[in-house]
């Protein structure tokens, strides 16, 4: 989802760049994409980019990689993962059921044909 505002739209610097691809749903224009991990709040833990032509299935692993530790009040290692992922159906392959697995995370992704995406959001507070 884009966000909305002006305050949080960045100046273009330079065209182009090693994460700009063309963007098929806008006659092969050059464009890039954001992935982004989100808590159940809505707070970002990571964010990777791409090439607009990439598909969103290929990033999960780069993306998950880029979530910094958390810091925990109990010993030991802190964890670098959140306990469980909810996806939309673009992410309903079975090798990225498997990259979260892998990963001690919960995947918790709508199927295509099946479900709906909004079965698995988070309901709003108080509703």
């Amino acid at each position: 989802m884009e966000p909305s505002g002006a305050r949080q739209r960045q100046p273009t610097r330079e065209k182009g760049g090693s994460e700009v691809g063309p963007n098929p749903t806008d006659r092969g224009k050059p464009g890039t994409k954001r992935h982004l991990v989100t808590d159940a709040r809505g707070t970002p833990l990571g964010l990777t980019l791409s090439g607009a032509n990439r598909h969103d299935s290929r990033m999960l692993v780069p993306t998950l990689d880029a979530v910094p530790g958390v810091r925990a009040r109990h010993r030991g290692r802190p964890r670098r993962r959140p306990a469980k992922l909810h996806a939309d159906k673009a992410y309903d392959h079975r090798r990225c059921r498997r990259e979260c697995r892998a990963r001690g995370i919960t995947p918790r992704i709508a199927r295509r044909g099946i479900e709906s995406s909004a079965r698995h959001r988070t309901t709003p507070m108080g509703g």
